[in-house]
């Protein structure tokens, strides 16, 4: 497994370029050399508008966006409650940070050629009920369009309190959205800290307009990617 990481500085945008060509992948073209080849596709410290992989474009919410991390990985798919390897995978994770708003954006992905055999297990995060209490977090939105065992469609924002190592105290706004068909998917995270005086409460926040303002809109964004990921895939 490779991992390129995020250098000392976000210094790598001033020579950063804008990653325009998607990535596809030949029909019978091996799991390493998808893996290898999204790799040499997303560098760190390239500016990205659109991640486009395969039929799957996804134009990016409005921000500055650079790629901070890359990174493949390759696991079994085993059957539920035993050993026997149905298929092999490639997933890659794609994260990109906004160096203007200090947001960051995660990306998962699936890599590896369809296998139609594959059902889901378990919910993915997005689409599970009550998850992340015991972090802090609460589930201010969430809809649920699919949690069929064959197709998981779903998004989530979450908000918490938490205070940093430096004293301050920060509201945490999260989304997390996800477009599944049989472990072909795409998996959207994204994160926003602010700053707040240390005596805020969650309902004192969540009323001021440009925190509901900007999770409304998130939440639009979302449900509109997981929409169009879909359509793009004809699932």
């Amino acid at each position: 497994m490779k991992k390129t990481t995020l250098m000392a500085s976000l210094l790598l945008v001033l020579c950063g370029h804008t990653l325009a060509e998607p990535l596809t992948f030949g029909l019978f073209e091996s799991n390493d050399s998808r893996r290898a080849r999204f790799e040499q596709a997303f560098v760190i410290g390239d500016s990205l508008r659109t991640l486009a992989i395969g039929k799957k474009a996804i134009v990016l919410p409005e921000g500055n966006w650079v790629i901070s991390d890359v990174e493949t990985y390759a696991p079994d798919v085993t059957e539920e409650g035993g050993s026997q390897v149905l298929s092999y995978s490639a997933d890659a994770s794609l994260t990109l940070q906004d160096p203007d708003s200090s947001d960051q954006i995660l990306f998962n992905t699936n890599l590896a050629p369809q296998n139609p055999r594959i059902s889901f297990t378990q919910l993915a995060e997005p689409c599970q009920l009550g998850s992340g209490a015991d972090k802090g977090w609460e589930t201010h939105q969430q809809q649920r369009d699919s949690v069929r065992e064959n197709r998981q469609s779903c998004v989530r924002t979450m908000v918490r309190l938490r205070t940093g190592k430096d004293g301050q105290t920060y509201l945490q706004l999260k989304t997390t959205a996800i477009e599944n068909w049989r472990l072909d998917y795409i998996e959207y995270k994204r994160l926003r800290s602010m700053p707040v005086p240390a005596d805020s409460t969650l309902d004192t926040l969540l009323k001021q307009p440009q925190v509901s303002a900007y999770l409304a809109k998130e939440l639009a964004w979302s449900v509109e990617m997981k929409t169009t990921v879909a359509r793009q895939m004809g699932w």
